[in-house]
C-alpha cells in the first residue's frame, strides 16, 4: 500500500486493533521471536543482543 494512501474505517480500524494486541502482547511476542532467533544457533548467542535486535525490527513494525 502507498504510504500516502488513504485508509478505510475499516482498514484504519483494523491496524489500530492489530496494534493494540501487539502492544498488550509485546513481552510475549519479542520473547517468542529471540527462541525463534536462537533456536538454530544452539545456545551460542547473546540471548539480550537477539532481544534488542527482535525489538529494533518489532518497532520498526508497529
Amino acid at each position: 500500500m502507498d504510504p500516502g494512501a488513504v485508509l478505510t474505517v475499516q482498514e484504519n480500524t483494523s491496524r489500530r486493533h492489530d496494534e493494540r494486541l501487539l502492544r498488550e502482547n509485546e513481552d510475549r511476542v519479542l520473547g517468542r521471536g529471540v527462541e525463534i532467533s536462537n533456536e538454530p544457533l544452539l545456545g551460542r548467542v547473546n540471548t539480550a543482543g537477539t532481544r534488542r535486535e527482535v525489538l529494533e525490527i518489532y518497532r520498526a513494525f508497529l
